[in-house]
């Protein structure tokens, strides 16, 4: 997981890649991109969402995005290499690392 904190967004790169943590190197093992999404929370309604970037028939990013845009109330650019079984685990570490920034 990767977490750049914009101004009022953040850009998430959530995904795995091969080896250990201290001789991987994400961009070039895992998958930047893969899934890349656009979402941003409006009041009293459900995000908006657009894709960006899609390689999978799956709408994981998209869905994942939004509700990152509505537990954090800022607009999110998520790239997301995570299979739809692990989105969710995925979505809440990526939730709690926001809330302790």
């Amino acid at each position: 997981m990767q977490i750049n904190a914009l101004v009022d967004s953040h850009m998430i790169w959530v995904g795995s890649a091969n080896g250990t943590t201290e001789d991987s190197n994400s961009v070039e093992n895992g998958s930047l991109c893969r899934d890349w999404v656009y979402a941003m929370p409006q009041p009293n309604k459900q995000p908006m969402g657009t894709t960006l970037f899609r390689t999978s028939a799956s709408d994981t990013a998209l869905s994942m995005a939004q509700r990152i845009a509505r537990k954090t109330d800022k607009a999110i650019f998520l790239s997301a290499d995570v299979s739809p079984q692990h989105a969710l685990v995925a979505e809440k570490l990526v939730v709690n690392t926001l809330r302790a920034l």
